[in-house]
C-alpha cells in the first residue's frame, strides 16, 4: 500500500499509516509506526530464501518485498522502470522518515535504512541516484513539496532540508563502500 500511496502521490494516507498507529512496548512513550515499515530490520525472518536469492547483499528483507509487490501493482504501475521508481521513493522516505525522527550520526551524516535502492544506485550517475532527484523535488517544490505538506514528514522545510542533506550524505558514503 506504501508504494501504491507513493505512485498516486497520496502522501496523506501515507502520513496517517506511519503516525497514527503507535507502538508501546519496550518504550516509555508512544512512538510513531515508522520501524514498523522498514524491512530492513527483519532479515533474520528471510532465512528460508534460497541461497541464490539472497545474493549476499544486505537487503534481503526489501529485495523480497519488492519482488513480492511487483505482480500485485502490475495493473496499476504497468512499466517496470516507474515501479522500481515508486519502490525506490518509498523505501528511501521510509528511511529518511527514521532517519530524520532517530537522527543517529552515522558516516559523517544520519544514518538510516538502505534498501535496494542503495545497491541499485550504484552503476548510476549521482543524478539518477533517488536520493539526489528527491532532494532536487524538495529544492524546487519547498513548502509545497508533498512529503512535507502532507505530514509525511515533520517539521519546517529547514528541517527536512537538513534531514535530507544528512541522510543522503550517509547514503553518499554507505553506498560507495
Amino acid at each position: 500500500a506504501g508504494v501504491a500511496a507513493v505512485a498516486a502521490n497520496n502522501y496523506s494516507w501515507l502520513a496517517a499509516s506511519f503516525w497514527s498507529p503507535q507502538l508501546r512496548g519496550e518504550y516509555k512513550h508512544p512512538k510513531p509506526h515508522w520501524p514498523a515499515f522498514v524491512p530492513w530490520h527483519l532479515e533474520s525472518e528471510f532465512e528460508w530464501l534460497p541461497r541464490n536469492r539472497k545474493r549476499d547483499k544486505k537487503t534481503i528483507g526489501s529485495d523480497h518485498l519488492q519482488s513480492a509487490l511487483r505482480e500485485p501493482l502490475r495493473g496499476y504501475l504497468p512499466n517496470e522502470h516507474d515501479y522500481l521508481d515508486c519502490f525506490d521513493r518509498f523505501e528511501y522516505l521510509t528511511g529518511l522518515g527514521v532517519a530524520m525522527m532517530e537522527k543517529k550520526d552515522d558516516e559523517g551524516g544520519w544514518g538510516g535504512p538502505v534498501g535496494c535502492f542503495g545497491w541499485r544506485a550504484r552503476p548510476f550517475a549521482d543524478e539518477y541516484r533517488i536520493w539526489n532527484a528527491v532532494k532536487k523535488e524538495f529544492e524546487a517544490q519547498q513548502d509545497n513539496w508533498p512529503p512535507l505538506k502532507s505530514g509525511l514528514l515533520t517539521g519546517s522545510k529547514e528541517d527536512v532540508s537538513t534531514a535530507i542533506a544528512k541522510y543522503n550524505t550517509f547514503l553518499d558514503i554507505y553506498t560507495t563502500k
